[in-house]
């Protein structure tokens, strides 16, 4: 509970909150979006391939956070209205769908004295609940639909993709960034 508590809910999303509250008032400034859209994009391609380098679940969780971080940052940073609301739908998904990877990681840790990947052969078998639940919130990560994961990206990537056909250098750079790291994020599921 505390390790879901804390790559989920509070104590990574605070910067997040920060960055939403000055958005709106530094998005038009010059340097605002191209050092917040970079970083972004640098942030969630790291964490992406360092999560694919992982066997250890929680680890593999923790930097699938630094990369969902990373988006959050792309999204909610550029700083238009359709971006903040999309980004708000991201952040609530994240929180769902972390705490409950991490609870579960918790639980086979706990059962199985490992977090190994390649240890944890058949766990399907041992534990059909848990598997669904590990399977709902694997899909609202990836964004499949109906789950608000999906809702989310969707929102997120018409937000930016608004804005780059609008014109805007950043928008392409926001959305390739944001369509690289879902490729990563969907490759692994983190």
């Amino acid at each position: 509970p505390v390790s879901a508590y804390l790559h989920a809910a509070a104590m990574v999303k605070a910067g997040i909150y920060l960055l939403a509250r000055f958005a709106p008032a530094f998005a038009d400034a010059e340097p605002w979006r191209p050092i917040v859209i970079s970083l972004g994009v640098f942030t969630m391609l790291l964490g992406g391939v360092q999560s694919l380098r992982e066997t250890d679940l929680k680890r593999i969780l923790a930097f699938g956070t630094v990369s969902q971080l990373g988006m959050l940052t792309v999204v909610i940073g550029f700083g238009t209205r359709d971006a903040a609301l999309a980004g708000l739908a991201l952040l609530v998904s994240h929180a769902l769908f972390k705490s409950a990877l991490f609870l579960i990681v918790g639980v086979i840790d706990r059962q199985l004295s490992t977090r190994d990947i390649t240890e944890l052969s058949g766990l399907w078998r041992q534990a059909p609940v848990m598997t669904i639940v590990s399977v709902i919130a694997i899909a609202g990560m990836v964004g499949v639909a109906p789950t608000l994961g999906f809702v989310a990206k969707e929102g997120a990537l018409t937000a930016v993709l608004f804005e780059a056909f609008g014109g805007s250098a950043w928008g392409w750079v926001a959305l390739a960034g944001l369509v690289l790291g879902s490729v990563l994020t969907t490759a692994y599921g983190i």
